[in-house]
């Protein structure tokens, strides 16, 4: 009689979703003072673009939660546990309010420089800061643990893999080069492993760049 074990589930490996989080607790909380440090048309239109990027990144990644995460969890969930996907899709929608409100107060300010629009443009992000750290933490410390329990590692990595596939192109390399520079060495390896691997040392050498040329301009340094 055989004694082998059936397999296992492969474990879900959610610390590329944490690694996630990070660039945006770090990338939001610099967003406000690179605003207000940003006088005249040049910085303004410089910063509104790394404005664009972060808007993108922050609904990008709540678009993919809402499709691909959201709706396995309640098919499998107790009334508690379905409750905590509740928190988390409204408090999506309340961030979406907010980030709509960002994205135009950063085209006017591109379009019409000026201390007051600046200012107004500086006081959504401070306003979006502690909502969007609000989510994490909740989503860190309440639904990840939820999902471990309740999904496979082949749904879970879908949600990693139509995240890159419908990532705006033109953001790609920024956002590498982010994910490298606040990320560990092993979690940037599995979220970039997709890449080819003859030209995945050029992609990352290019988005280290691009991400360490952007940091530059926008907060003073390469390495915020």
């Amino acid at each position: 009689m055989s004694t082998a074990h059936p397999p296992q589930p492969s474990p879900v490996d959610t610390r590329p979703m944490l690694l996630l989080h990070r660039c945006m607790r770090h990338e939001l909380r610099l967003s406000p003072g690179a605003v207000r440090r940003a006088v005249g048309g040049d910085a303004a239109t410089l910063v509104a673009d790394h404005l664009d990027f972060l808007v993108a990144f922050v609904r990008h990644h709540h678009e993919i939660e809402d499709e691909f995460l959201w709706p396995v969890l309640r098919t499998r969930l107790d009334d508690y546990q379905y409750r905590i996907v509740d928190l988390m899709d409204s408090q999506h929608e309340s961030m979406s309010a907010l980030l709509d409100s960002i994205a135009s107060s950063t085209t006017a300010w591109r379009q019409a420089p000026g201390a007051s629009r600046r200012d107004a443009t500086a006081a959504l992000l401070d306003e979006l800061y502690p909502l969007v750290v609000e989510h994490l933490d909740a989503e860190e410390q309440r639904l990840l643990p939820i999902a471990q329990q309740s999904m496979n590692a082949a749904e879970w990595d879908r949600i990693g893999d139509e995240g890159f596939r419908r990532s705006p192109k033109r953001y790609r390399s920024l956002a590498l080069g982010m994910f490298d520079h606040y990320g560990d060495p092993e979690v940037v390896a599995t979220m970039t492993a997709a890449i080819p691997r003859p030209i995945r040392p050029l992609v990352m050498a290019r988005s280290r760049r691009v991400f360490r040329r952007r940091a530059q301009r926008i907060h003073g340094t390469a390495t915020p």
